[in-house]
């Protein structure tokens, strides 16, 4: 008798077809028809496929595992400028993604440590006002060094002018 070896996270090798998944992309089994095309014509449909899974797996070993193309292979491909650097805008959009959704979050969380203050538990409300305190404060620092940066940006850009200027001469 002869042990499986079968990935139950990989049920069909790459580029075969997704037996029980009619709604796939014939060019490229790995990729549903609702995913979002990657836009860039340098790219085959397999690597295209494998993006997303890359942007969001926690490690290269983890998308080999889900995407089920080797390791090797996604090496490989992140050796390619265009994979890489489609890869990298892929997880800079996932981030700011996930920031937007966070800050949509924030009104919510305030709401509820704002009821939280106003527990008759002495001991919840001092924890929520104390969170309330040092969230201000983080917020407070953050919009200051946001300042910071933005005069830094500016003083620079000014400095690279007043150089430019001085070189015309």
């Amino acid at each position: 008798m002869t042990k499986s070896r079968a990935n139950p996270q990989r049920p069909h090798p790459p580029g075969s077809p997704s037996p029980g998944k009619p709604d796939t992309d014939p060019k490229c089994p790995e990729m549903p028809r609702n995913v979002r095309r990657i836009e860039n014509s340098n790219l085959s449909h397999r690597q295209q496929a494998v993006l997303p899974v890359m942007a969001s797996a926690p490690s290269l070993a983890q998308a080999a595992r889900v995407s089920g193309f080797s390791e090797r292979t996604l090496r490989r491909w992140l050796d390619d400028d265009d994979f890489r650097g489609e890869l990298t805008r892929l997880r800079q959009e996932s981030a700011e993604l996930a920031r937007l959704e966070l800050q949509g979050l924030m009104l919510r969380s305030v709401s509820v440590l704002s009821q939280a203050m106003d527990d008759p538990d002495k001991a919840i409300s001092l924890r929520a006002a104390r969170y309330a305190t040092s969230f201000a404060v983080r917020v407070c620092e953050t919009g200051k060094l946001r300042k910071d940066i933005q005069d830094l940006e500016d003083a620079l850009a000014l400095s690279n002018a007043q150089h430019s200027v001085k070189q015309k001469r």
